[in-house]
């Protein structure tokens, strides 16, 4: 019975609010704050590392798309850098093998 009053309760509740234009209003902002962002005002004292700082570094955006950018363009540049320091452990491994292998 209570799980009957639950269902019955939450379709009611649905119900309620998407049938109100204030509801696609609020769905509209939450969203737009969710992709772009808030806003950040300061220096660097005031940003972490999900932070995008515009060209003055006083303005800029925390979280959103740009944190996420900023993000993945960090760790693909560590994954760059450890990529290149395996090949060329690997390159100096082969070159080794090659000095000291007789033909």
């Amino acid at each position: 019975m209570k799980t009957k009053n639950f269902m019955t309760s939450l379709n009611q509740a649905l119900k309620d609010s998407w049938g109100k234009e204030e509801t696609y209003k609020e769905f509209l902002i939450g969203g737009l704050n969710g992709i772009i962002g808030m806003p950040t005002f300061g220096k660097v004292n005031n940003s972490d590392h999900n932070t995008w700082l515009g060209r003055g570094k006083m303005i800029g955006m925390s979280g959103g798309i740009f944190g996420e950018l900023s993000n993945n363009a960090y760790y693909n540049k560590q994954a760059q850098a450890a990529t290149d320091a395996m090949n060329n452990f690997v390159d100096k491994v082969n070159n080794a093998k090659m000095f000291f292998t007789r033909s």
